[in-house]
């Protein structure tokens, strides 16, 4: 009996050289590669790690050059990596890049601050969010620079956004 493992990519890749540049791509090239296997981009944000994209590898051991164009940047220092998983099912990561965006730091208003009230959440600009419910479960997520909320029930919830954190009540 064969074990079909063996026969699956393996995750082996080296990563020669890895940055993000200031219009927001991050550019990484590797070598070593035994198979055909997606990258996962993550960024490190609200003290984890967020799955922000993917990209296909493309195997070869040879030098691979690889572009991807990141979907929005935290204000303040900014932190990426690559994850791939194979067969084995065991993730494998890269070391971080680091970029220190210009970016000013996105505020929200909550609900309850304009006349009409409890319908929408408003950012400064587009940010990544996560909004939880008083049970730590995720109820809306994006990219977006308003939100609605008018289909949450009455609560108190927390949101996630550029690289902070706060709660609101609706």
């Amino acid at each position: 009996m064969i074990n079909p493992e063996v026969l699956k990519p393996m995750s082996t890749f080296e990563i020669d050289a890895m940055k993000v540049e200031k219009d927001g791509t991050l550019y990484f090239t590797t070598k070593n590669e035994t198979g055909s296997l997606p990258y996962t981009i993550q960024q490190f944000r609200w003290n984890k790690w967020v799955d922000i994209g993917e990209i296909d590898g493309k195997g070869s051991p040879d030098k691979n050059e690889y572009q991807y164009v990141i979907p929005t940047m935290n204000s303040g220092e900014n932190r990426f990596r690559l994850k791939q998983v194979d067969g084995t099912g065991k993730p494998r990561y890269s070391f971080e890049a680091k970029f220190n965006s210009p970016l000013p730091a996105v505020t929200f208003t909550e609900p309850g601050d304009r006349k009409k009230a409890g319908d929408k959440i408003m950012f400064s600009d587009k940010t990544m969010y996560e909004i939880y419910n008083e049970f730590g479960v995720i109820v809306d997520k994006g990219i977006a620079k308003e939100v609605n909320v008018s289909n949450l029930e009455k609560g108190t919830y927390w949101v996630n956004f550029d690289n902070t954190f706060a709660s609101f009540k609706k």
